[in-house]
């Protein structure tokens, strides 16, 4: 869950949004100069599929201005769209409307095309195509190819369809649908198919009337990879995978060779995933390698679809925050760097990350069938020694010797297990009722214990100590330093690690949609809340079960 503008809010005036405030610094981002901001339709895709431009209003026309607050296209449009293949694909470009004509600026907003076409639409990620009266053309927009070598076609077709690289027309002349290979502009005749993808300058991937996958190269005009597979997945730009049979074969993107042929009984995609130190730098799943599973074992290969890694581990390795993957070869725990080089050489049959204290660590088991302690780097402080373990609440370890257990303290002596029951006696402290609060949204580390006094609501900790003097008459904990508080029937976030107030009392409601979701309502809008505490502002309700 992201926000249109990163670490920055929308501050109301009259139930319009007219500044953009920074809510690290609370300095001003944009100062109220537009009637109002607009913000984005797609606040819930990943962060690198954001648009870099939103839209904003002065005088009933619209123009755009950048995440920075810079007004990068002047208020004259009466309407504007993000173009998108679909609602989680990157957007490049901005369909604008003036006087019911339409036209198309990129994100800096250079004009690409004049607002003067009757209909724009989408054809595939790089191709656009415009109709004036009763002929279509298109425009290339080949991302990163600069505004002014940016191909135009001169209306002329009377239907117009494209599937990824290769656009389909006719003619008033020629009523014939023509296929023509968008790379090349090679026109493919052969071919009987009923799906296209262009794989580069010269290849496509074809889907036959009977649903089988082949590879065409436009340029010599034959098929290089007969149509006999039944699915494809395109691994990366550099190799594609197809099957039959239950097995896959890898190909070469760039020249269609094939580089393994049926060897594989599964292949994994690699795709982006969000980064765990920078939410805002997402990165691949499996780095530059590829896991593939031969014979019930699982081994990496390069982007080039070289065998790095011999299939020899029992689970597909995963990819940890060191950029090493974590695999278990012959029931034994063992790291491999993204060259297919061990690394890391352990005996442990099982690991399980844990934190003692701020320290980074691991339990782990060995043929043994007992419990030590190693850590972040593997290396074993306490040698297996203890019949079980475990990090209960993620407040502190047990662990069991001779049948009885014990709390592994950080110095890593066994000391008595913390009672269990609640450490609070209600009329110890003054307050009138005191009750568990366990649970918040990101399941920090931390506990509360909520309590009340003359029907007003504070926190505590589990140790007494008070965080939130009881003075709301609600209070929900949301993450790991915020909790949404109402005061005299207004909610706002207070910090809790300073007890001020993170967002001033002014929403006229507070709910968790789908019991995850914090959303603030200012009538008639609502606010949506991420991780940081940042808002989200939207004017309709949004289906969450999307």
């Amino acid at each position: 869950m992201i926000i249109t503008f990163v670490n920055a809010m929308l501050m109301p005036s009259k139930n319009r949004y007219t500044t953009i405030i920074n809510i690290t610094t609370n300095d001003t981002i944009l100062a109220p100069v537009y009637d109002d901001i607009i913000t984005s339709e797609n606040e819930w895709m990943r962060p690198e599929y954001v648009t870099n431009a939103v839209p904003v209003i002065k005088n009933d026309k619209i123009g755009l201005i950048n995440l920075a607050g810079k007004l990068i296209a002047p208020c004259i449009y009466d309407e504007t769209y993000e173009l998108r293949t679909n609602r989680n694909d990157k957007c490049f470009f901005i369909k604008v409307a003036i006087n019911k004509k339409l036209g198309i600026i990129d994100l800096e907003g250079n004009e690409i095309l004049a607002p003067k076409y009757d209909e724009i639409k989408l054809l595939n990620k790089e191709t656009i195509a415009f109709k004036k009266g009763n002929k279509y053309g298109y425009v290339y927009l080949k991302e990163g190819l600069p505004v002014q070598q940016k191909k135009i076609t001169t209306p002329k077709y009377t239907t117009i369809k494209g599937y990824e690289g290769v656009i389909i027309y006719t003619t008033k002349k020629e009523q014939k649908e023509k296929v023509v290979h968008q790379h090349t502009g090679a026109i493919i005749k052969e071919l009987k198919f009923n799906y296209l993808l262009s794989l580069n300058n010269t290849l496509v991937l074809f889907r036959n009337e009977k649903e089988q996958w082949g590879i065409y190269n436009s340029q010599t005009k034959k098929i290089i990879v007969p149509p006999i597979y039944s699915y494809y997945q395109k691994i990366n730009p550099h190799l594609i995978a197809l099957t039959k049979n239950q097995k896959w074969s890898v190909f070469n993107t760039q020249t269609g060779a094939i580089i393994h042929e049926d060897k594989f009984y599964d292949i994994r995609k690699n795709y982006i995933t969000n980064n765990p130190i920078n939410k805002h730098a997402p990165i691949l799943r499996y780095g530059t390698c590829i896991p593939f599973k031969t014979n019930n074992k699982w081994g990496l290969m390069d982007a080039k679809g070289k065998i790095i890694f011999d299939a020899q581990a029992k689970s597909w390795p995963g990819l940890n925050e060191e950029h090493l993957f974590d695999i278990y070869i012959n029931s034994h725990f063992y790291q491999v760097d993204t060259t297919g080089k061990i690394v890391v050489t352990t005996d442990f049959t099982y690991i399980k990350p844990i934190k003692n204290g701020d320290k980074k660590m691991v339990l782990f088991k060995t043929d043994s069938n007992l419990w030590g302690v190693a850590d972040s780097n593997y290396q074993v402080i306490l040698t297996p020694q203890f019949e079980g373990a475990s990090h209960m609440h993620r407040q502190h370890i047990e662990v069991e010797k001779k049948g009885v257990r014990y709390c592994l303290k950080p110095d890593f002596t066994l000391g008595e297990i913390p009672p269990k029951s609640n450490p609070i006696s209600p009329p110890n402290f003054g307050y009138d009722t005191a009750y568990p609060y366990y649970k918040n949204l990101t399941m920090s580390n931390n506990s509360f214990m909520t309590v009340v006094k003359n029907k007003k609501k504070g926190l505590v900790d589990t140790l007494g100590n008070e965080i939130i003097a009881p003075e709301y008459e609600a209070l929900t904990v949301l993450y790991d330093t915020l909790a949404a508080v109402r005061k005299e029937s207004k909610w706002g976030l207070l910090n809790l690690q300073t007890n001020t107030l993170h967002h001033p009392l002014i929403f006229d409601k507070f709910e968790l949609i789908g019991n995850q979701i914090p959303c603030f309502t200012l009538n008639p809008q609502k606010a949506y809340l991420n991780y940081q505490g940042e808002y989200v502002w939207k004017e309709t309700f949004f289906n969450f079960n999307e």
